[in-house]
């Protein structure tokens, strides 16, 4: 399981710095193309400010990660 804690960074909503979007990339390659089961959990949904919120709006419509549900 990944946990992904994107707390608010800098007044932007749900931060993810290069780091943890390479992280969050890398859990969704082993999933697709290992069929490996990881939950890959996002804290809350980043705005649209963040680096790789495309690919992150994504793989959430794609069901690839979640929003941790409080």
């Amino acid at each position: 399981m990944l946990f992904l804690f994107n707390e608010d960074k800098d007044n932007i909503e749900g931060y993810i710095g290069a780091a943890a979007f390479s992280e969050i990339t890398y859990a969704v390659i082993r999933k697709i193309l290992n069929k490996q089961n990881i939950n890959i959990f996002l804290y809350k949904m980043p705005s649209k400010e963040v680096l790789g919120y495309d690919e992150i709006s994504l793989w959430l419509k794609l069901k690839y990660i979640k929003i941790y549900e409080k």
